[in-house]
């Protein structure tokens, strides 16, 4: 089981880098994940909510990201720039995903709170 998931993660982090922050957290369901807008070096990711907790890579920030539409509400994974905040929506949608490793090829992912289902998506 990791130590962080889409519950409770931490939500400030200055790396060497550049600092990330989620603001306006707010609970999808009562005892639900939490989403939130997300800002880089004090610029706002555009357009999107985004969930915990994330995982670093080549320049790039991996991320739940929670949609909702008419046919469709879950979370999907995104893959932020760090250089200029360009988003690129991955995958599937899952009802939770709870990113816990990174290698070359491939995210790794959990599919429930308890962390047990897991998934993978290429991500090169």
């Amino acid at each position: 089981m990791t130590t962080q998931n889409p519950i409770s993660f931490i939500s400030k982090k200055e790396l060497p880098n550049f600092k990330l922050k989620y603001i306006n957290l707010m609970e999808i369901g009562q005892g639900g994940p939490e989403v939130g807008n997300v800002y880089i070096d004090d610029k706002k990711v555009p357009t999107y909510l985004f969930g915990g907790p994330f995982l670093l890579s080549d320049g790039y920030v991996y991320m739940p990201v929670y949609l909702k539409s008419f046919f469709y509400k879950g979370f999907k994974i995104a893959k932020v720039s760090i250089e200029n905040l360009k988003v690129e929506i991955l995958g599937s949608y899952e009802n939770l995903i709870n990113l816990y490793k990174i290698d070359e090829n491939y995210i790794y992912y959990y599919k429930d709170i308890n962390d047990i289902q897991q998934g993978k998506l290429k991500i090169k």
